[in-house]
């Protein structure tokens, strides 16, 4: 009854609000659906944000790298560089350098050139010089040959090196021997020279047994060795054949004393005794056998045939030999005057 005695107008009303409150929840779902929206794209671009916050900082950390990099790199190029320069300015200096090392092997190559053709002239100077030194002393008699190992050797410079060495020593010691002999020789004359003057003058009668004299013949020989105590005992056996002694007035007078022969004393037949022993040995000359010394004078080699055996060993110090050769007949020399 109510509602059929309602107005219109409250109905309208009524309908009014109806239709409001429909407008209002759906406007308010409406806004919630967007709200949803809103933050599911908000946590989408939240998500993306922090991916690309992520990638950022990566890259900046492969720039830095980069650029850690590119200044290694630059002063590696700065060092490389430097030692560039350094290899250029050594390269300069090493064809500068080269450059005076040839100029200098050119002329060494043409002074090279210019003393071998030298050394040939002297060599053959040297050889003229030798044999003319054989012509001329040729009467003396050979040299002794030299003594060479023939066994082959490592260097051939070594081995005449050591041949030189081995020949100068030689050398030297007979040079040693020579001066040694003439002292002797010497000293052995004025002991003889003395005896005589104080003797004084007396009658000397002519030797039975003369003793053979040495010959110059015989000093040419190298190595003679010198004894002094058979050549004074030599000395004295030939002055006591020589002389006899001296009478006296009373022997000689025939008045006072029968002139019986005189009789010699034990001294004087011992002497006689030894003189007779000297004349049957064979023929000696300061100890040495003369026939040996001749026989070997004629089995050695002259001087041209050790020359041609040992040249290429002796071209290097010619000249040196030739000093010591014309030194040695010197020495030989002298004896010879001694004895004469």
């Amino acid at each position: 009854l109510l509602f059929k005695g309602s107005s219109p107008v409250n109905s309208d009303i009524e309908i009014d609000g109806v239709g409001r409150i429909a407008m209002v929840t759906k406007q308010v779902t409406d806004a919630e659906a967007k709200l949803k929206k809103h933050k599911l794209l908000l946590m989408k671009d939240e998500s993306v944000l922090k991916h690309l916050l992520q990638q950022e900082a990566k890259k900046k950390e492969s720039v830095r790298l980069a650029e850690s990099k590119i200044a290694k790199l630059n002063e590696q190029l700065q060092a490389t560089e430097k030692v560039l320069n350094a290899n250029k300015i050594f390269l300069k200096k090493l064809q500068e350098q080269i450059h005076r090392v040839q100029q200098r092997v050119t002329v060494k190559k043409a002074l090279a050139l210019k003393y071998g053709e030298e050394l040939a002239r002297a060599k053959a100077l040297a050889s003229k010089e030798i044999g003319k030194r054989k012509l001329e002393h040729s009467h003396f008699g050979p040299n002794k040959t030299l003594k060479l190992d023939k066994s082959p050797s490592s260097s051939p410079k070594k081995h005449s090196a050591e041949l030189i060495a081995q020949e100068k020593k030689r050398l030297q010691q007979l040079q040693h021997e020579y001066a040694l002999k003439i002292q002797q020789l010497k000293e052995a004359h004025a002991y003889q020279n003395k005896d005589r003057l104080t003797i004084g003058p007396s009658v000397e009668e002519e030797s039975e047994f003369a003793l053979p004299q040495p010959s110059l013949h015989d000093l040419t020989q190298d190595k003679l060795s010198l004894d002094i105590e058979e050549n004074c005992f030599d000395d004295e056996i030939s002055s006591n054949c020589s002389r006899e002694r001296r009478r006296s007035f009373r022997e000689s007078n025939s008045f006072t004393k029968p002139n019986f022969k005189h009789v010699d004393t034990p001294k004087q037949e011992a002497a006689n005794k030894l003189s007779k022993k000297t004349l049957e040995q064979p023929e000696l000359f300061l100890g040495l056998n003369i026939d040996e010394l001749k026989n070997l004078y004629v089995k050695a080699d002259g001087l041209k045939e050790v020359l041609e055996k040992n040249a290429p060993f002796m071209i290097s110090n010619e000249e040196n030999a030739c000093g010591q050769v014309s030194c040695m007949l010197n020495n030989r020399k002298l004896i010879a005057s001694t004895y004469s």
